[in-house]
């Protein structure tokens, strides 16, 4: 194994972080982790085997052709797709915002935990803004007024087009 890999052995213990370190809620981390567990009992996958020599389309082929009868097209699908949307998270390849925690899931925040926020301003310009994960109404009130006090220059189209008051 060279220094460098990184094995299923280390993507299983990134998948068990996942509800404290990115907001994901524990059903879904069980399913990347079954997810994960069934591709290595149909596929003889060993826990030292390197995450990125895999071959997502080649593994979901081998996976239907092994298990006919066994789980439905719906099911290896869904292991698929969830093997898939895990190697990504865990190579880097997903963007932050996909991961954040969802309105009225609690996952473990410290007073150091931010969140990676990515908006479209305006065509071909993303904003990413990294706020903390406890931020609080008062906090978000703070930074809207902050934000809306620094527009320059001319006035909003849609304002140069109302007319005056009297």
């Amino acid at each position: 194994m060279t220094p460098h890999q990184r094995t299923i052995t280390d993507l299983l213990a990134f998948i068990a972080d996942l509800p404290a370190t990115r907001g994901v809620a524990p059903r879904t981390a069980d399913a990347y982790r079954t997810a994960i567990r069934v591709m290595q009992d149909v596929l003889d996958i060993g826990p030292d085997t390197n995450v990125d020599d895999l071959d997502i389309d080649e593994i979901a082929q081998r996976l239907h052709d092994r298990t006919a009868g066994r789980y439905t097209h719906h099911s290896i699908a869904t292991y698929t797709g969830n093997i898939r949307r895990v190697i990504d998270l865990f190579a880097g390849r997903m963007p932050d915002w996909k991961m954040r925690p969802r309105p009225g899931h609690h996952a473990s925040v410290t007073s150091e935990t931010t969140i990676a926020y990515k908006i479209q301003l305006r065509p071909g310009k993303l904003v990413v803004i990294h706020l903390p994960a406890d931020l609080t109404r008062a906090e978000a009130q703070r930074l809207a007024t902050f934000i809306t006090s620094l527009p320059v220059g001319a006035p909003d189209v849609a304002q140069e087009a109302s007319p005056p008051t009297s």
